[in-house]
């Protein structure tokens, strides 16, 4: 998902931070026109993947019913019922207990932090949206993510 709440100044990635949720839709309707043509193709009809991943920008930027349509479409499309892993990037800051139920309900099985840094000064000079001291994912991730968190640093 080509995501983000804030441009990092690292980022080589093609990223949109100004789009609202009509646009975002309509990206996802796109996306899954895509999708639905590239699953009909005799090479991928019928067949389920062994992984999914959803990396950014940032897919955590979607809200819960966006990510909700999205997965629902994927799914019809191409189930990932017997998947050995689907990995969900996400930006600490956009995390909150609603959005991780939402993330392990739609079949998340590892969740892929993008932490960059532990130090709130370099974070914000690299223009990071979310400083460590801010975030409430560490508050949020104990329970059912505990071992099946990866983090980019």
């Amino acid at each position: 998902m080509p995501f983000c709440r804030k441009r990092c100044h690292f980022c080589y990635f093609r990223v949109y931070t100004d789009k609202n949720a009509a646009e975002i839709r309509k990206y996802i309707h796109a996306g899954m026109e895509e999708f639905a043509r590239y699953a009909a193709r005799p090479y991928l009809q019928g067949r389920k993947p062994h992984f999914v991943y959803f990396g950014g920008g940032t897919p955590s930027y979607l809200s819960v019913p966006q990510l909700q349509e999205l997965t629902n479409r994927m799914k019809d499309l191409m189930p990932w019922d017997q998947a050995e892993e689907v990995a969900f990037e996400a930006e600490p800051g956009t995390l909150n207990e609603k959005k991780l139920e939402a993330i392990r309900e739609i079949g998340v099985t590892r969740l892929s932090l993008g932490v960059e840094h532990f130090d709130d000064h370099i974070l914000e000079s690299n223009g990071r949206a979310t400083a460590v001291g801010r975030s409430s994912a560490p508050t949020v991730l104990p329970g059912a993510w505990a071992s099946n968190i990866s983090t980019s640093i």
